[in-house]
């Protein structure tokens, strides 16, 4: 790889120069053609309906490894601009939500992978609930409205690249479903999103209260919040979330919360 830049490292991609005006998206080893594929279609798709993102090029091959070419697009993500100025906290909770927004108002494509199905898939395979949660919390998800809007799946403030105009990236996990269990989804990752071990206590206090400070001003922010009810979908989206490569403490977080809710729901 030494002819080409590395520009970018992410947990399952790592970004490289590629070309006047592009950037090429390299997934690490082992990656599934499916997920690269989805990817693309997702991006071209969210592309193509006019929503701020890096227009994919084509899928390429490099020395073994799978990867899409992107429309290189600069600045630094939210997430890194924040932690130089957490003063602009209201401003960029404000943007966050209204990106989100401008997703949630695109009628996703027939033929996009199904937020109840992929949420009921996770689910299922959640290892740390027993058959029993699992069961209870698919039967409260089954009575949640279906919805066929474009959803991104994974928005939070380190997939908005922020320069002379912003940018949704990574689209991995993009979907057709309901918007208020993508909102829900982010308000679970800024609220129990953790931090590597090695973060310093007061560090870790200060990064975990401009989370929620954020968390709350991009829920107030989000356009016609009122309308917007996400509270109902948290119970099934941070059940969902067990299934994924989380660290330990995250985990029995969101574990501690799914069964405060069931317990709740009794």
């Amino acid at each position: 790889m030494t002819e080409l830049q590395r520009i970018g490292v992410g947990r399952t991609a790592e970004i490289y120069q590629h070309g006047p005006g592009e950037v090429v998206k390299l997934f690490r080893p082992g990656t599934p053609q499916f997920d690269v594929d989805k990817e693309f279609a997702l991006s071209s798709f969210a592309a193509s309906v006019g929503v701020p993102t890096p227009r994919p090029k084509g899928l390429v091959e490099q020395d073994g490894r799978k990867g899409i070419v992107f429309q290189q697009v600069s600045g630094p993500t939210m997430l890194a601009a924040l932690s130089k100025n957490p003063w602009a906290l209201s401003h960029q909770a404000k943007l966050l939500a209204h990106l989100h927004s401008q997703v949630h108002r695109h009628r996703a494509d027939p033929g996009l992978p199904r937020q109840m199905d992929i949420l009921s898939g996770w689910i299922s395979k959640a290892p740390l609930l027993t058959d029993g949660e699992k069961e209870r919390v698919l039967s409260y998800l089954n009575s949640l409205e279906p919805g066929e809007q474009l959803c991104h799946g994974d928005f939070h403030p380190d997939n908005i690249i922020i320069g002379e105009q912003e940018w949704i990236i990574d689209w991995l996990n993009g979907m057709s479903g309901n918007p208020a269990g993508d909102v829900a989804r982010t308000v679970l990752l800024l609220s129990f999103g953790s931090l590597p071990d090695d973060t310093p206590g007061a560090l870790r206090l200060a990064i975990n209260a401009m989370r929620r400070r954020l968390c709350r001003k991009y829920i107030a922010a989000y356009p016609k919040a009122a309308q917007i009810n996400f509270q109902p979908w948290l119970l099934p989206v941070a059940a969902a979330r067990l299934k994924e490569n989380l660290p330990e403490q995250e985990k029995n977080m969101l574990l501690d919360f799914v069964r405060q809710q069931l317990a709740s729901k009794n």
